[in-house]
Order: structure tokens, then C-alpha cells, then sequence
């Protein structure tokens, strides 16, 4: 559809007052928009899911939320508030039990996230939208093949991006080109050979690379994708490059420019035609490559291209020097100095004062030659320096850990498990969804401004806890807030009998001190489960942090008290559950055994006591002591 279709629509809109022919109208009309990146894409999308939610139609409400969501992509409006759309469309879609439309919003959702640079948390959502379409999906449905390699491409993206293991990277890629093909989705195929070129380049198996972009240049052939030749031409070149076939490079760079011309693309094949140049040099056709940089430098004057005078006379230069002539290569770099010194790239200037040192030395100008040395020598040093100083830092760091290593080598896979499990604990998909479910209830039964409050809390839940599996500890502060969040959330799970206290010692700073991150809310997850949810009645949970000092020790206390079911009666329950365990007990003594083992003294302990009365079961109390300092 062209532009002057779509302003028919859009006036023939203006027209239609019957509401269910101007929903069909509105659903063609918000599609076209997007697609034509029209501006006012997102003001049409946005009165489709108005019009959807007063005719309570539910299909045609969670395709308007979604093109809405994509059309604020599209125009890299991704602020929270902005993604409201989507958490809207998560609730929807898995009330009514539309799974395939749930996978398409978690990964909406990993897109806005993406857009914020939000890398872990994209990861996350994608690992949601993936265990839906495992466990919800029927295999047979064609929008599972999509949706399914859209997940892995981006997964795979993301991965490469964080400079996670590169082997990972490379099997997920490898899966979701063999799965591409299968179906025979070009443009699939397409992102998942580029990938994999890139991906096989960083592993400096710069063979397979080339395999992957020649598979890829064939395909974009037969789909006249020029552009994307154009880039695939020069990422062939540089792996050429990297294998020192000179000639093939440089033949890889003659179709990159051919591209460019074939685009008309002027800055492009300037920038290709100058890659040309380091080439020819380092293939000894000296000759060809002065004839092409002072080809290059008649262009400069073209305001088409950007001006890359520096690297073109640096080249010049180091022919000159090649072709056994230092003077012209001294006139040549002493003449553009102040060129040099604008562009500010150290490295350059490295390259500069080296080559200006041995052509000094070769015109026998030993003073300038000594200068020239001393110049390269204090870059080299700065850019070592800058280089090294992460390194140094990472080095000191395990320097001052060494001691350590031998009292925590045998615990290294303890911990990991015991990590995983308290993720696994913390991203509970069973409370995830039915969360979800009770913000669903809040929206369908009007309560709209609490249905969005859920959302909020439930989005900081999930980001809260992404952080806190990436550090040891938290401030109380953050703390308090992650388990309200929660705990608010599990409120709309249980309904009013359930309430819940946070209190805090007034001699605690809550901004300073710091708790081990991921202990607590295991031990919370334990109560509300093992205690109160079979309870009958008022529901009660008591959080309490208090700091004792005996003159000899300061001991923080956490205590986590329930007036549930208690320990004996949750057992027998229990007790036809085969090799039944609390994961978040043993989870969290595992954590405990690592910080004091590391700490070198009984830092942390955790005590469980039956609260009773008339031997009658009256709750359960936990209490957590960390000695402080």
C-alpha cells in the first residue's frame, strides 16, 4: 500500500461512525502505518486499542497493543511508561490463555529492554517467552516457527553483544540457522549467517567465517540485497586480512565498491576504496597504492565524504619510505602534523612517530630522529597504560583473593548449584504467572489504577531480582522495597486474609547497611508456602531487622515470623511427596557454609523455631544473625 492509499483510509476513517466497521478500519489502517513508518502510526494504534477495550473485543485488543508496541519501537520511543502497552498485552494475553500472542509480548518486551541497553533483563524475558513456547506451544502452529527462531536470533545477538562464551553463541546460532532452513526462511537464514561470520571472526577462525559469508552473499544474490552486500564484501575483506591473502582482499574490496556504486553510495566506496590502500601496500604494489590514495585525496574536496587526509598521507608516507625514499616521507608527515594532531588517535600517531623515526635516521638526521623516538616511545607507554590499567586492576583483585582460593576451591560447585536454585526459587514461573493472572483479574474487573500498580511492582520484582543474582550483597533499603514488591504481590495471590509488616531498628541505616542479596526471600517464599497458604483464616507475616551490640560484636537479627500451619503439620502434608526437600532451606544453608568459610569465622547463622501455645501450632520463627564488620 502507498502513502496516498493510506491517506484514503485515513479519510475515509473520518467518515465511518459504526463502531465495528470502524475497528475493521482502524485494524488495516494501524498495520499500513507501521509499515510505512507513518508518523501518526501511533496515535491511529493507540485509538484502535481504545476502540477494542469499549467493544471489549478481546483478539482485536491484543493486536492493536502489539502493533502499538511495535510502533513505539520502530520510533525508539522505549521508556517505561511507554512499554505500559506490553505489560498490558503479558496480562491479556494470559488471562485468556492466548499463549502464542504471550510469546510475542515477553518478546516485545525484550525489545524495549534492549532499546534501553537493559541486556540481562532482555535476556530474561526471552528466556520467559522461550519456556512458554516449550511447555504452552503446539509444535504444528506456524507461528511457533517464528516467534521460536525470532527468540533465538535475538538471544543469540544479545550473548554476542555481552561477550559471553563464544561457543554458546555459536551452537545457538548454528541451531537457529539449521531451523531457518528447515523452513526455508531466507531472511532468517540471512540474520543467522551473519551472525555466525561474526561470531566465527571474534574466535579468530577467520576460515569458517569467510564459509559463512560466502553462503551469505550467495543467498542475498538471489534476493538482490545490495546493501547487505555491501557490508558482507567488507567483513569478507577483513577476514582475508587476517589470514594475509592480500590479493583476496583486496578483490573483496573491489565488490564492496562495486556495491557502493551499484547503490550509489558515495561515502561507502570512498571508505572501502581507502581499505584498499594498507592492502596493496602489504601486498608490495606500491605503485597502485600511491595511485590510489592521491585518487583518494582529489576526492576530499567532495563534501559527500568525510575527510580521512590523516590515514591517506600516513600511507603515502610509508610508501615512501618503502620505495627507499625517507625524505619525501619526512616532507610528507612533517607537512600534515597539524592533521595529525587534530584527529587525536593515538594509535595513528604511534604508527606516525615510529615511521618518522626511521626516516629520519635513513636521511641521517639523527637529532630529529632521537625526538621522533622519544615521541613514539611516551604514546606507546600512554596507550600500554590505558590498555593495561583494567588488567592491573583485575590482577590486584586477584591477588588479594589468592588466600582464599584453596578454602573456596571445593565449594566453587556447591556454590554455583546453590546459586542456581535460588534463582530458580526467586523466578518461581508458577507465582510469575499466577501474579500476572491477579493483575489480569484487577484490569477485567476495572480496577485499573491498581492493575497498574501491580505491573509497576511486578517489573521492578523482576528487575530486582536480576540484580541481585549479579552481586553478594544489597542495602536494607532495596532489600525492603524487593520484598514489598513481592509480598504485594503474593497479596493479590492470597487475597485479603493475608498481611504482612516491615519493620527496621531505628539504630539501622537502611541506606548504608548491607544484607547477603538473594537470602531472604527464599525463607519468605517458605513461610507463605509451607505455612499460611493451606492456613484458614487471618494470614500474618512479620519481617523485623533489629542490631544488637554486647560491647564485644555488633550482630544484625532478621527475623521471619509466620502465624501458619507450622513445621509438623506442612510435613505431613507432605509426607506422600517423594524425597520432598525445601530447595530454599538448603539453598540458603549452602550460602551461609560459602560466606563463613570465605568470611573464616561463624559470620552468619540461621535458626528455625515452632512457635507454640497449649501445644497448639502457632507459626513458624526464623532468625538470621550476621555479625557485622
Amino acid at each position: 500500500m502507498t502513502t496516498s492509499e493510506i491517506s484514503v483510509l485515513k479519510n475515509r476513517l473520518l467518515q465511518v461512525t459504526q463502531p465495528a466497521e470502524r475497528l475493521l478500519l482502524l485494524k488495516t489502517l494501524a498495520a499500513t502505518a507501521y509499515e510505512l513508518n507513518d508518523p501518526e502510526a501511533e496515535e491511529i494504534a493507540s485509538e484502535w486499542v481504545a476502540l477494542s477495550k469499549q467493544l471489549n473485543a478481546i483478539d482485536a485488543l491484543c493486536n492493536a497493543l502489539r502493533v502499538l508496541a511495535e510502533v513505539r519501537i520502530q520510533s525508539m520511543k522505549i521508556t517505561p511508561d511507554e512499554e505500559s502497552c506490553v505489560d498490558e498485552l503479558i496480562a491479556l494475553t494470559l488471562a485468556s490463555s492466548l499463549f502464542a500472542d504471550l510469546v510475542h509480548a515477553w518478546y516485545l518486551k525484550s525489545m524495549y529492554q534492549l532499546g534501553r541497553s537493559e541486556l540481562d533483563e532482555a535476556i530474561h524475558s526471552l528466556h520467559i517467552a522461550k519456556e512458554i513456547l516449550d511447555t504452552q506451544i503446539n509444535d504444528e502452529d506456524m507461528r511457533y516457527s517464528d516467534l521460536n527462531l525470532d527468540i533465538l536470533y535475538q538471544r543469540t545477538s544479545i550473548l554476542y553483544r555481552t561477550g559471553t562464551d563464544y561457543a554458546d553463541v555459536l551452537r545457538l546460532a548454528i541451531e537457529g540457522l539449521e531451523k531457518s532452513t528447515a523452513i526455508k526462511d531466507i531472511g532468517r537464514q540471512s540474520c543467522f549467517l551473519q551472525s555466525l561470520a561474526l561470531i566465527t571472526g571474534k574466535m579468530q577462525d577467520f576460515e569458517s567465517s569467510i564459509g559463512y559469508i560466502n553462503r551469505f552473499i550467495d543467498l542475498e544474490k538471489s534476493q538482490n540485497g545490495h546493501m547487505n552486500l555491501l557490508g558482507a564484501y567488507r567483513l569478507k575483506a577483513s577476514m582475508y586480512e587476517q589470514l594475509n591473502d592480500f590479493a583476496a582482499a583486496e578483490k573483496a574490496y573491489t565488490a564492496a565498491s562495486e556495491q557502493a556504486k551499484l547503490l550509489n553510495d558515495v561515502l561507502s566506496d570512498f571508505y572501502v576504496s581507502s581499505k584498499k590502500i594498507p592492502v596493496l601496500i602489504n601486498d608490495n604494489r606500491l605503485e597502485e597504492a600511491k595511485i590510489l590514495a592521491i585518487e583518494l585525496l582529489s576526492l576530499i574536496d567532495n563534501k559527500s565524504v568525510v575527510k580521512s587526509e590523516a590515514e591517506i598521507y600516513f600511507y603515502l608516507a610509508d610508501i615512501a619510505q618503502r620505495q627507499n625514499n625517507p625524505q619525501e616521507a619526512v616532507t610528507i608527515l612533517e607537512k600534515n602534523k597539524q592533521l595529525f594532531l587534530e584527529r587525536d588517535d593515538k594509535v595513528l600517531l604511534q604508527n606516525i612517530t615510529a615511521l618518522l623515526h626511521s626516516a629520519y635516521h635513513q636521511c641521517g638526521d639523527d637529532t630529529n630522529a632521537y625526538k621522533a623516538l622519544i615521541e613514539h616511545q611516551a604514546l606507546t607507554k600512554n596507550i600500554y597504560a590505558t590498555e593495561k590499567s583494567k588488567e592491573y586492576a583485575q590482577l590486584h583483585t586477584r591477588f588479594e583473593t589468592k588466600q582464599k582460593e584453596a578454602q573456596l576451591k571445593q565449594l566453587q560447585i556447591d556454590n554455583l548449584n546453590s546459586e542456581l536454585r535460588l534463582l530458580k526459587s526467586q523466578m518461581n514461573p508458577h507465582f510469575m504467572f499466577n501474579a500476572i493472572g491477579s493483575v489480569s483479574n484487577l484490569m477485567q474487573s476495572g480496577r485499573v489504577d491498581e492493575a497498574q500498580d501491580s505491573l509497576r511492582k511486578f517489573s521492578r520484582l523482576m528487575r530486582s531480582t536480576l540484580e541481585q543474582s549479579q552481586g553478594d550483597e544489597i542495602v536494607i533499603e532495596d532489600e525492603i522495597d524487593f520484598l514489598s514488591n513481592y509480598l504485594h504481590l503474593e497479596k493479590l495471590i492470597l487475597g485479603d486474609s493475608f498481611s504482612f509488616t516491615i519493620t527496621v531498628d531505628e539504630s539501622i541505616d537502611i541506606a548504608y547497611e548491607r544484607i547477603p542479596s538473594l537470602i531472604l526471600q527464599p525463607i519468605v517464599e517458605n513461610a507463605l508456602k509451607h505455612g499460611l497458604r493451606t492456613k484458614q483464616g487471618e494470614k500474618k507475616l512479620n519481617i523485623a531487622f533489629t542490631m544488637e551490640d554486647n560491647g564485644e560484636q555488633t550482630t544484625m537479627q532478621i527475623l521471619i515470623e509466620d502465624n501458619g500451619i507450622g513445621r509438623k503439620a506442612s510435613a505431613e502434608l507432605n509426607k506422600d511427596r517423594k524425597q520432598h526437600q525445601s530447595f530454599a532451606t538448603k539453598s540458603i544453608d549452602d550460602r551461609i557454609k560459602i560466606i563463613n568459610t570465605t568470611a573464616g569465622f561463624e559470620k552468619m547463622k540461621m535458626e528455625t523455631m515452632d512457635l507454640m501455645g497449649d501445644n497448639l501450632a502457632l507459626g513458624t520463627k526464623v532468625q538470621l544473625s550476621i555479625i557485622q564488620g
